[in-house]
């Protein structure tokens, strides 16, 4: 996994020129002729209008309120908590596996990033893509 982004500037994946436009008012110094390979840098994706075709992945820390179960009395008078995300900065320059089988298999995901959620944990992870199927691997809860 990688935060920086893979495609040529301005060619096939990357239609800058097409679809993008400089963000001059929060990249001053942007140049439209240069891509740094970055997310929010100089000279990225961001600061070329291209975010959604940054070619890499960044995970963000996102927080959202939730109510607490383990107060209240039948869902009634629960507290609310913020809960945020703790992102796994650790990710980023390993490998993604590729998974050869002819069968379903259980395989581990590499988590980016995960919150408790009161109840349950929720996480973003990537995985290799199954490629004897269109579909991605079975995962199973641990």
């Amino acid at each position: 996994m990688s935060r920086s982004c893979w495609k040529a500037f301005n060619v096939g994946a990357c239609p800058y020129s097409a679809a993008g436009a400089l963000d001059l008012v929060h990249f001053p110094s942007a140049d439209a002729s240069k891509c740094d390979k970055g997310y929010d840098t100089a000279n990225g994706c961001l600061a070329h209008g291209m975010k959604r075709y940054y070619g890499a992945v960044v995970a963000e820390p996102q927080g959202v309120t939730i109510k607490d179960n383990s107060t209240g009395v039948f869902g009634f008078g629960r507290s609310s908590i913020t809960s945020v995300s703790l992102v796994a900065d650790s990710i980023y320059d390993q490998v993604i596996p590729e998974i050869y089988t002819d069968s379903e298999m259980p395989v581990n995901c590499k988590v980016a990033a995960g919150r408790d959620e009161s109840d349950f944990y929720e996480a973003l992870g990537s995985w290799a893509k199954d490629r004897s199927s269109p579909t991605p691997p079975r995962t199973t809860k641990t």
